[in-house]
């Protein structure tokens, strides 16, 4: 209207023609000045909306892969986009509002992330803790992951969690770094819970290794170490190696892992024992994964077979058909509270 009146005739035009043209004149440049502001904004609309729809994938990717702060800040710049333009906030209220219960969410996953690590059975001691006395596979938050594991309740006061069995040989061992670190196999039968996982439930420390076998002619024996980790206050256990710690040993099956303590774990397409035999790693040579040292005499992840080929070793008892290997707290607590601030 502004534009208008600035150009509204002369005051000494006193015929209605010339008042008509001049008002004519006058709506057309207004006319103009709109349309032309109106495509600017609407190419300027179109623009914001083509990075909103590539965007899309980045943020359901964001949801699964990133922290949630990260998501929140592409959010915060998309409305500073919007908030620039009073036209395109207007414009684009609707998707905003339809985003805005999906922020809301995000902005809740750390304080739920922070429930989930104070009332989530960190290991099968505190799966027991409260009130659970069966054995069997139970969703267990390690301290960085959540995952399953099965829980022994039964033997010698229960709470113990399975970190790797050999029953059957329904599981190929044969396995490459990856499959070592992520765990691999059936939680109820054959398996190896993973490098990841147990890091993740030892690295502070504070637990007891159980390690039962059974040898081809029925004979029984058992490991107990009192100081048990991998990656013991490591940030980075991948690039170190996952190394192994095992002291306090007793039992009656020998100090298998005498020689292994404080060894890398090794992989045959991932050679960190220090030694070669014969141009080849040791994981190479037992086609398996282990904290091999110069190949040793221990390598409960070997080939397994029901006969005298086992390679399945402990110390002086190979071969044997049968190992189970479970952790719990050195000195397990009577209440959860007592762990909270692991």
């Amino acid at each position: 209207m502004s534009a208008l009146l600035d150009n509204f005739p002369e005051h000494n035009c006193t015929d209605f023609a010339c008042h008509w043209a001049a008002l004519q004149t006058s709506f057309g440049d207004l006319k103009a000045n709109q349309t032309s502001q109106l495509s600017a904004r609407r190419l300027l609309l179109a623009k914001v909306c083509q990075e909103i729809r590539s965007d899309k994938g980045l943020w359901n990717q964001e949801l699964k892969e990133k922290s949630s702060w990260a998501l929140t800040g592409s959010m915060s710049s998309l409305q500073k986009k919007v908030v620039d333009h009073s036209a395109l906030n207007r414009e684009v209220k609707d998707l905003t509002n339809s985003m805005s219960g999906l922020q809301s969410k995000v902005v809740d996953l750390p304080i739920l992330y922070r429930k989930l690590k104070a009332f989530m059975p960190r290991d099968c001691t505190d799966v027991m803790a409260e009130g659970n006395f069966q054995d069997g596979v139970y969703l267990i938050f390690g301290g960085f992951n959540t995952f399953e594991v099965y829980c022994d309740m039964n033997f010698d006061g229960g709470g113990w969690t399975v970190i790797q069995r050999r029953q059957d040989g329904s599981v190929s061992f044969a396995r490459k770094w990856d499959a070592y670190e992520n765990g691999f196999g059936i939680i109820t039968g054959e398996h190896w819970l993973g490098l990841r996982n147990i890091y993740s439930l030892t690295v502070l420390g504070g637990y007891q290794l159980r390690i039962d076998v059974t040898q081809c002619d029925g004979s029984k024996y058992f490991a107990l170490y009192d100081d048990f980790s991998v990656g013991l206050n490591l940030l980075d256990p991948e690039k170190d190696g996952y190394p192994l710690l095992a002291n306090g040993y007793s039992g009656n099956a020998g100090n298998g892992l005498v020689t292994h303590s404080g060894m890398k774990f090794s992989t045959s397409d991932r050679d960190q024992d220090g030694r070669e035999v014969h141009g080849e790693n040791c994981a190479a040579v037992h086609d398996s994964g282990w904290w091999y040292n110069n190949c040793g005499n221990t390598d409960l992840n070997g080939v397994f077979s029901e006969g005298y080929d086992s390679k399945m070793k402990w110390s002086k008892l190979d071969p044997l058909r049968f190992v189970e290997t479970k952790i719990r707290p050195n000195k397990a607590p009577t209440c959860r509270c007592c762990r909270k601030s692991h």
